[in-house]
């Protein structure tokens, strides 16, 4: 290359405000680019933290809160038994006068293998009986699921059609409900039951239904002695 076409290649990398010799500086990725890798990062962080509590567990408000149970009679599940005898059905005449915890649940639902040894805990408290509403199952995978994990219900109706978790406003399974003694519905979570909710929410809530002489304000017209 001749002198005076090195000058003129200079001049032209100067001009463009680049020393001779500079090769051209690749831009960093832009924020848009990195916005979906954040946003996915951030999802991850939030499904390891739901995990961490019980894969799906979080709470739901509910327009049912401190009003009556909804009216339901369900069958038993056959061949069921609680304490060597048969498990009768379940229907809203049976929450009144005790406080009732209701755990939606079935033999595909993954989540309530998770808390089921729980259950089994819980039954073992003679303050509230502990029912069970199987929904959408076989009878035979129903059965074949508590004699596999053992029983905690000692009631348990049977909702194949879903008709009695819709009333409830069940979004999936489990869930539980706590009935107070005026058959008043006072909690209502969605996932797998773990032991700090039980302490922070349950625990206070049964005190206080064992406790009471009257059933909620909003619960009053419905309650039935």
């Amino acid at each position: 290359m001749s002198d005076i076409e090195s000058e003129t290649s200079a001049g032209r990398q100067a001009e463009a405000g680049k020393a001779p010799g500079d090769l051209p500086r690749r831009k960093g990725p832009s924020l848009l680019v990195l916005l979906p890798l954040i946003l996915f990062g951030g999802l991850c962080v939030l499904f390891y933290l739901q995990l961490s509590h019980g894969g799906s567990s979080r709470i739901i408000p509910s327009v049912l809160i401190d009003k009556p149970a909804p009216e339901f009679d369900l069958a038993a599940l056959k061949g069921l038994t609680y304490n060597g005898q048969p498990a009768p059905g379940l229907s809203r005449a049976d929450l009144d006068g005790k406080v009732t915890l209701i755990n939606f649940w079935a033999s595909w639902c993954v989540p309530c293998r998770q808390e089921h040894p729980m259950l089994l805990e819980l039954a073992k408290d003679d303050r509230f009986q502990l029912a069970g509403i199987n929904v959408r199952d076989s009878e035979s995978n129903a059965l074949g699921y508590m004699q596999e994990h053992g029983n905690p219900f000692a009631r348990n109706g049977v909702d194949q059609n879903y008709r009695t978790a819709i009333d409830f406003g069940v979004t999936g399974q489990p869930e539980t409900f706590l009935i107070d003694t005026f058959g008043c519905i006072r909690y209502k979570h969605v996932g797998p039951l773990y032991e700090e909710l039980w302490a922070e929410k349950f625990e206070p809530l049964i005190k206080q239904s064992l406790g009471a002489t009257a059933p909620p304000e909003g619960c009053q017209a419905g309650a039935s002695g």
